[in-house]
């Protein structure tokens, strides 16, 4: 955590002292970055556009991104549950707690939310 706590605390220190401009925006892209629902988000309307279109078998193997579970057997009902069970459980990862973190301790702590995970997938 520390890895990329640290940095942001004083790249964000030594900036506010410098210019609060430049605080406010480089603060406000590393919150940003702790962020990772765009991905979660294509994986999921990948899922969806191939059950719409029919294609169960690679809707089956575009699942995989989200969840670990065997899907190869599974119906389009239980895809589409599995699809929306793993939405709701990964935005509790790559949002809530950005912001729980952050309310807490700061760009630091989104920026450190556990081992910096979320930091390198923006």
């Amino acid at each position: 955590m520390a890895l990329f706590a640290i940095p942001a605390y004083f790249l964000l220190l030594y900036l506010k002292g410098l210019n609060v401009l430049a605080y406010i925006i480089v603060g406000a892209a590393l919150l940003k970055c702790t962020f990772s629902v765009k991905g979660l988000r294509q994986a999921a309307l990948k899922v969806k556009s191939l059950l719409v279109a029919g294609d169960l078998d690679k809707a089956r193997f575009e699942l995989h991104s989200l969840v670990k579970r065997d899907t190869r057997a599974l119906p389009p009902p239980l895809l589409v549950s599995a699809t929306v069970e793993s939405v709701a459980e990964n935005t509790c990862d790559s949002l809530v707690a950005p912001i729980f973190y952050f309310l807490l301790l700061g760009i630091p702590g989104a920026a450190g939310l556990p081992c910096g995970q979320h930091f390198l997938t923006p």
